[in-house]
């Protein structure tokens, strides 16, 4: 009888808890602006890709600037060509959760509530997707550079140099050590939110579900 009492009340704040997590974060995204796209004599152009749970943040390969090549240069000694992918996460959960389908419950779980090592995961793409997935945006030459600036600042560097992780991959994906740990309330979504809002792009404060994130791009 104990034992069923304890776990309806742990049941209970679980719930409780849950609710609270989802309402603070769709608060903030109904309070962040929509984006508005200021002409530019030189305009660059992005790129979010969000499913149902993650998000990346692409860029055209041309674009990048020197900092970010030389952090990339020994998994991708040229990027000029393609596009660069960027996204964060779990180190152990993104490299053996290539597909949803491959997904472990304990694993997730794991890398969720402690403090778990966080990865940058970069793929060179010599093709953009054509769907609704991607979700083309429009800046000016300054604010890429903020974009890119904050990016820079994600990875753990060695030497000025990025640090490669030991994890499986397959050849045009390779993940690097974060600068920050991955958790709860540090997700996937926070790092792009983040970044984007570092570059003065319309972000959430707080976004750990991924079409938080691109709610303010969508037209």
């Amino acid at each position: 009888m104990f034992i069923l009492h304890l776990l309806k009340r742990v049941t209970r704040v679980l719930f409780i808890t849950l609710a609270l997590y989802l309402t603070v974060s769709l608060l903030l995204m109904f309070l962040t602006p929509s984006f508005k796209s200021h002409p530019s004599q030189n305009p660059k152009k992005i790129w979010l890709y969000h499913d149902l749970a993650h998000t990346e943040i692409i860029l055209q390969g041309r674009d990048l600037f020197a900092p970010l090549k030389t952090v990339l240069a020994e998994a991708f000694p040229s990027t000029r060509e393609g596009y660069i992918a960027f996204s964060y996460g779990d180190a152990r959960f993104m490299a053996y959760t290539p597909t949803w389908s491959d997904l472990d419950p304990l694993l997730a779980l794991r890398a969720l509530f402690p403090d778990t090592k966080g990865a940058i995961r970069v793929g060179h793409y010599q093709a953009l997707r054509h769907d609704s997935s991607v979700i083309p945006v429009t800046i000016d030459a300054v604010t890429l550079k903020r974009l890119q600036h904050a990016i820079f600042k994600s990875f753990r560097l060695q030497n000025g140099k990025g640090v490669l992780l030991a994890l499986p991959h397959p050849h045009y994906i390779r993940y690097f050590e974060a600068a920050h740990p991955y958790n709860l309330i540090y997700t996937c979504n926070q790092w792009t939110a983040d970044v984007l809002r570092s570059a003065g792009l319309p972000a959430p404060l707080w976004a750990p579900l991924a079409f938080e994130v691109v709610y303010p791009f969508v037209k």
